[in-house]
């Protein structure tokens, strides 16, 4: 069997796909439940500058 991931592999989708997500979520009221990140897991998007912060 082969498990082989790979991530990624349309880097441009990708990209505009995790930009978009940003811009749609950013500093409104919607919970982001990230369960990559280490604890905690969940925060509120918020622009700073030309970046974004999980705020916890």
């Amino acid at each position: 069997m082969n498990f082989e991931v790979n991530f990624d592999t349309e880097k441009e989708k990708a990209s505009h796909s995790r930009k978009a997500f940003l811009e749609k979520f950013a500093d409104t009221k919607t919970l982001i439940i990230g369960t990559h990140f280490s604890t905690p897991t969940a925060g509120y998007l918020h622009r700073d500058g030309k970046s974004f912060k999980l705020i916890f």
